[in-house]
């Protein structure tokens, strides 16, 4: 299997579990939404810390965070 498929079948299995996840809480979308910045936020974090990400993304996803638990985006 190469890297491409690979990739593929993870973002396909990713996009099935946000499906999951929507259809499961739809009544509660904002913690889904919540969770997921806190999850690509904490990512992103490890990625800077390694050298490999961006500190200007880090700060737009902080951003958006504090937006989603303020309730204000």
């Amino acid at each position: 299997m190469t890297a491409k498929n690979r990739e593929f079948l993870v973002l396909a299995g990713l996009i099935a579990g946000a499906a999951a996840a929507l259809l499961l809480f739809r009544d509660g979308i904002g913690i889904v939404v919540f969770l997921a910045l806190v999850v690509a936020t904490l990512i992103q974090l490890v990625r800077v810390a390694l050298g490999s990400g961006k500190s200007k993304t880090l700060g737009q996803l902080w951003a958006a965070l504090k937006d989603a638990f303020w309730g204000i985006g």
